[in-house]
Order: structure tokens, then sequence, then C-alpha cells
């Protein structure tokens, strides 16, 4: 679902970071520092594992929160296939970010949309450390947003439950509708390629 300016405007006066909501002063994504891309990609991969997914803003002050904006470059750098091309690289099994762009009173920013997990929680599936080797992403973690508004690896058996709990809920709702379009004889979608496949018979 595409935010509309409303609701983005709601978000920039909340001011305050969640677990769903995380705000970046600026950064260049094309040609930006790996180290800082990668650490937006640890984010990315705690909220996709949080309950309803979270938002990240670009252009938010970091110590006052202020709605600044984002320069042309810092805003043009961004685009919806480089940043899924590089979460890609470390998020098993992959998924897919909406990447935003608006201008807000005069003001550009770049939100990146993050759903919640499907089915599985995702994983990361690639070690990497900064250039004082201190480890930015850790291959086979789960990342989770903490009440602190930090992005960490699950830290305890019950936060690992709880988070299996959520996807095993959702599988079960997914089936639970499916047979229930059976039993009330309503066919699941079906992609055109698979009906043009019976059109004859049809």
């Amino acid at each position: 679902m595409i935010l509309s300016d409303e609701e983005i405007k709601s978000l920039l006066d909340t001011k305050t970071e969640t677990l769903n909501l995380d705000y970046k002063e600026s950064l260049v994504w094309r040609r930006g520092n790996n180290e800082e891309r990668l650490a937006i990609i640890k984010d990315i991969l705690a909220m996709v594992n949080t309950q309803d997914g979270g938002k990240i803003i670009f252009g938010v002050k970091d110590d006052t929160l202020e709605f600044l904006g984002l320069s042309d470059e810092s805003s043009d750098s961004f685009d919806v296939t480089s940043v899924n091309q590089l979460l890609h690289e470390y998020a098993d099994p992959p998924f897919t970010c909406q990447v935003v762009k608006r201008i807000i009173d005069g003001k550009k920013l770049v939100l990146i949309d993050v759903p919640e997990f499907i089915e599985v929680p995702i994983v990361c599936k690639k070690t990497v450390h900064s250039s004082q080797n201190k480890e930015i992403l850790r291959k086979g973690g789960v990342y989770v947003r903490t009440p602190k508004c930090t992005s960490e690896l699950v830290s305890s058996v019950e936060e690992m439950r709880s988070i299996i709990g959520r996807g095993v809920t959702r599988k079960s709702e997914e089936l639970l509708e499916t047979v229930q379009k059976i039993i009330t004889g309503k066919p699941t979608k079906q992609p055109p390629e698979v009906k043009n496949n019976y059109k004859e018979e049809i």
C-alpha cells in the first residue's frame, strides 16, 4: 500500500523512534560508505522480523528529530532496485522493500517501507565486519528491533519462539482461508498464464 503525504507527515510529527519507526539524517546511497549502507540493511533485517514491519525515514536530524529534508544528491541516490539488490545479498529468504521519495513542505525525503515477514523469520546469510573489525552483520543471525529502538540479534529463546509463533499464526490463517475457499466453492486467483493453459477446455 502506497503511503499518502498525510500519513508520512504523521510519521514525521511523531518525533519519537519506535520499534517500527527509525529516523536517519542523510545518506548518499549509491556512492555512500558501504558500512553505512550495511547498517541500514541491518535495520531492515530487524524490522522485517518485528511485528508490523517498519519504516525508515531519511531527512530527519539525529539529535532534535527535526525534519530538515535531503539534498538533491542524497535523494536522487536512492532507488528501489539498488536498495533491494544489496538487501537480497544478505536476506534469506529474500524479500523486497518499497523505496518512497516525496517532497513534504517543500523538502525532500526518502522512506524505506519494510514489510513484516510472511511465513518464516528472515535470516542474515553473510557475516560482515567494519574496517575496525567490528561485526556489522552475522551469518545465521536473526535481527529484531528492541525496546531501545536499536537493531539487535535475537537474544533469548522466548524472543525466538515469539517470532516463530507469529509465522505459524500467519501460515495457519492463510491455510484456513484456502480451505474456506475450497469449501464454499470460490476458486483461488490463478495467474493469467495458468488460465490460458486450459483456455480450450473452458
